[in-house]
């Protein structure tokens, strides 16, 4: 054997052989970590797309969640307004022969040959064909007025003139011709208090329906008609306080800094400060807390990604430098008095920033000036009497009076301007496995993504918004005419003084009439002009609807009619004026009593109150409604339901108790206390009272009317004084003096309606609106613990299919269902669901389509449609997006091309 000698050669090709295995090796365990690397790098950087992707839902589904709760609590303002409709249009007309079940659509009762519009005029004493017909006895207007027959052996509320007291000439002797002068007057003098007393039971019944807030100092004269229910206006207020506060919680602003984890290091907020810096009982940071709660366990890190370790970071380096920072979208800044800001507290302030300011949500507010009418029997001497020889004294014309509500709060719509979207950035540093650099600096990774609200609604959009943003004017679409059937105008050409039947007040000027007046808007920013509500109820057909939406004018207006002829010739068939959608109201009746006609008890009236505020078929078409069945309901409906139903109430079937979170007050909403609200009230009536002085100087006329001479010959010297001053005196203020007080028992109409809208405290046992108000908020929250933060109501189940409610969502054969919804299993076991939704879902976008960079952002479309075709309405075709995202948000985004 040879043994081999080391030589210099040799040795050099070993180390040359060394040298060439050890640089293969680096190259190899270079490439295969370079190739790991990639692989990690892919891996991370999917990750945390994946991860931000899930941020941006988890925050838009938290946007949806809030646009439903908003929604739902617009449809129970929808409540409260058709609750007092019913009162108004029937249980306010049921002195009415038209307004029986039995009338509504017969054409033999007086009101004309048509039976498909509803008259709500009073007829005269006297009917065409009686020998004592008067062609110029008639009621002008064809509006509905609170009458209260309570019983009484004569119905005196559908007739628009009840007979005087025949003046017979006596025998001449002057001794019984003064007896009998005086006894008649008397007799003149009584008669006439009578009407006015009726009339103060019908002022106090409209009064109660609109303003009445259960108070043991309400209008004592009232018969109790639904006296325990609360009046229109102070709910329908309360529930626009709680809206402001819901819309705060959307408006939540982005948070300054990015967001990291308990122990992220750097500059950011971490989410455990999130936690502590709310209230406990408001969500004002649910938002960016669960969005970062979701993106970071969606980031890989598996057992470890929580346990920290010396290093102060999370055990998995990846997940543990991760931050998410929430895109500030450029807000849309309103103004104070406009219906953006409307009831916003000046100086509120979401966390430093000011409540005016609007990232994601803009309410604005639907402030209506309404009217109801009552009937006001005002005592004269009838100028034609019995015959050309014997004269009338005490005859009662009514005349419809206005109680006037002043910017009542209709609803929200929302700001198609103002996008619901959530947009975000995460970042992450990525450390690979054979990582050449310091173990705790690695590749900064940035990731974007973006997702919206969807599939929802607030509300109808049925008015219009002023050219100045603080008005409400009749929706002009070029189409629909959605106004029409919700706001009557009242043209009152002609009347320059009141005189018998005239309504109170005359003044053109107080009324909506003519082009280009606002019916409604901040009571604070101009003159106010007045209409009369209405409103859609249901339909059985949907082609019933379309009555409502022809006409050439963008509201309806009621004109005077000159003669009885005239009067009996009905025009108006919008809203509660067709027969059909009045008869499907009145109806509601007869599914608790038989003979609604005749007489009903209190409890009765609760359960059709009940029955009245159940969801309908049109209501579903425009709202979102909360479903309250259970998730194994026999529609198969594939819901999370949001609403838990309560206990079902004991006298009232198919009527449960639910809650609707909505804070009204306290730490961290927008009004810190009572005191707030009731400065925001304050406003609401301070702004009306150039309205108030005009109502009251109509009543001031109709005083003057009674009293004069040259109008009433035979009254002689005081014999409609005492009636004329139960309508209107210039006497003392009320505040401060005690019930029984002579000029308590004295106070006019006049009076007291001044005194319940601008007195300073109690008075003659009556409280003012603003104290009322305070009174209400106040006993609600010592009887209620949870009243400062849900709305407490009822829910009756609708007579129609569960799934007809569902309108919010419906997927179609693209997203796995059949054409209505349903979802079919893929194995047979697997049972059919409807997949319809009544909330708002979450979807996805664009980053580029809300950026103001992008090629193709919502800027260039209306994101409001309201028909099949697609397009924006007429009167919103110049609308754009204002919340946009900056591009210098964007500057790690890159080209925005996809």
């Amino acid at each position: 054997m040879k043994k081999e000698t080391k030589t210099a050669q040799n040795s050099r090709e070993r180390g040359q052989l060394s040298i060439f295995l050890g640089m293969t090796m680096i190259v190899v365990m270079t490439m295969i970590a370079f190739m790991v690397n990639v692989g990690l790098f892919v891996k991370a950087k999917i990750n945390l797309q994946n991860a931000v992707d899930s941020a941006a839902w988890a925050g838009a589904a938290v946007q949806a969640r809030q646009l439903t709760n908003i929604s739902y609590l617009n449809w129970e303002m929808r409540n409260v307004y058709k609750e007092w409709m019913f009162k108004y249009y029937i249980l306010g007309t049921k002195g009415l022969k038209r307004t029986d079940l039995a009338n509504i659509k017969s054409p033999t009762e007086p009101g004309g040959p048509d039976p498909s519009k509803m008259n709500f005029r009073g007829q005269p004493f006297n009917q065409l064909g009686d020998a004592d017909y008067k062609a110029n006895v008639f009621d002008m207007f064809n509006a509905p007025s609170i009458c209260i027959h309570f019983g009484s052996t004569h119905n005196i509320c559908g007739i628009a003139n009840l007979p005087g007291l025949p003046r017979f000439k006596t025998v001449g002797l002057p001794s019984i011709s003064e007896h009998h002068e005086s006894f008649l007057n008397q007799l003149v003098a009584k008669k006439a208090l009578a009407c006015e007393e009726r009339t103060d039971i019908n002022f106090g019944a409209a009064l109660l329906w609109a303003y009445g807030t259960r108070s043991t100092k309400e209008y004592k004269t009232v018969p109790l008609i639904a006296s325990d229910r609360i009046g229109a206006w102070p709910l329908a207020v309360e529930l626009a306080l709680r809206m402001r506060n819901l819309e705060m919680l959307v408006n939540r602003p982005p948070v300054s800094e990015p967001i990291c984890g308990a122990a992220g290091g750097g500059a950011c907020t971490t989410v455990e400060a999130l936690e502590n810096e709310a209230s406990p009982q408001i969500p004002l940071n649910e938002r960016p807390i669960k969005a970062f709660l979701t993106g970071f366990r969606n980031l890989g890190g598996g057992a470890i990604k929580n346990n920290d370790n010396s290093t102060g970071l999370a055990g998995d380096e990846f997940s543990g430098s991760f931050k998410l920072t929430e895109l500030p979208p450029t807000p849309k800044t309103v103004d104070a008095e406009s219906l953006s800001g409307f009831l916003i507290p000046a100086g509120a302030t979401i966390t430093g920033v000011s409540a005016l300011s609007k990232h994601y949500l803009d309410l604005q507010i639907y402030p209506i000036n309404f009217v109801t009418f009552y009937t006001n029997f005002v005592p004269t001497t009838d100028p034609a009497g019995y015959t050309s020889t014997v004269k009338a004294g005490g005859a009662c014309y009514a005349s419809k009076t206005a109680l006037i509500i002043p910017g009542y709060p209709f609803g929200f719509i929302k700001n198609p301007e103002v996008l619901t979207y959530y947009a975000v950035k995460g970042e992450a540093k990525f450390i690979g496995l054979f990582f050449p650099f310091n173990e705790f600096e690695g590749i900064q990774m940035q990731a974007y993504a973006a997702a919206k609200p969807m599939g929802g609604r607030i509300g109808p959009r049925l008015f219009g918004i002023g050219a100045d943003g603080r008005s409400v004017v009749p929706r002009d679409d070029g189409s629909q005419n959605r106004t029409n059937p919700y706001v009557l105008g009242f043209n009152t050409a002609g009347l320059t003084e009141f005189t018998v039947g005239s309504p109170i007040p005359c003044d053109p000027d107080f009324w909506i009439n003519g082009s280009g007046k606002a019916i409604g808007g901040n009571p604070t920013s101009g003159e106010i002009f007045f209409g009369i509500p209405n409103m859609i109820f249901e339909y059985d057909n949907i082609e019933d609807l379309a009555v409502h939406n022809s006409g050439t004018s963008n509201y309806l207006e009621l004109d005077r009619a000159t003669t009885e002829p005239v009067a009996r010739d009905i025009k108006e068939q919008m809203g509660l004026y067709d027969s059909t959608q009045f008869e499907l109201f009145a109806r509601l009746q007869t599914d608790i009593t038989a003979s609604p006609d005749t007489s009903m008890s209190g409890e009765e009236i609760l359960k059709i109150i009940h029955k009245v505020r159940a969801p309908t078929k049109y209501e579903a078409l425009n709202y979102l409604i909360p479903s309250l069945q259970e998730l194994n309901d026999p529609d198969q409906l594939e819901v999370t339901h949001l609403i838990n139903r309560a206990n079902e109430l004991p006298d009232a079937p198919g009527t449960f108790a639910y809650n609707l979170y909505a804070p009204l007050f306290g730490v961290g909403t927008l009004y810190a206390n009572v005191s707030t609200i009731e400065t925001e009230v304050g406003k609401y009536i301070d702004g009306s009272s150039l309205a108030i002085d005009k109502l009251i100087e109509g009543l001031k006329g109709v005083h003057d009317f009674m009293i004069d001479p040259a109008k009433n010959p035979t009254v002689g010297s005081a014999g409609y004084v005492e009636a004329a001053k139960e309508i209107y005196k210039p006497g003392p203020a009320l505040a401060g003096k005690a019930a029984g007080d002579a000029d308590c028992d004295s106070a006019s109409v006049a009076q007291k309606f001044d005194h319940f809208f601008r007195g300073g405290s109690e008075g003659c046992g009556v409280l003012p609106l603003k104290e009322r108000m305070s009174e209400y908020i106040n006993d609600q929250a010592a009887t209620n613990p949870a009243y400062a933060l849900s709305y407490s109501t009822h829910y009756t189940e609708p007579k129609f299919n569960m799934s007809t409610l569902m309108t919010g969502f419906r997927p179609g054969p693209r997203e796995g269902a059949d054409d209505t919804g349903v979802v079919i299993g893929a194995f047979d076991s697997q049972p059919a669901l409807a997949a319809k939704r009544n909330f708002y879902s979450t979807k996805f976008v664009s980053v580029k389509n809300v950026s103001d960079a992008g090629s193709d952002p919502y800027s260039q479309i209306n994101p409001y449609i309201e028909s099949k075709q697609l397009k924006s309405p007429n009167d919103l075709s110049g609308s754009i997006m204002a919340n946009k995202l900056k591009a210098s948000s964007l500057s790690d985004f890159g080209e925005l091309f996809y």
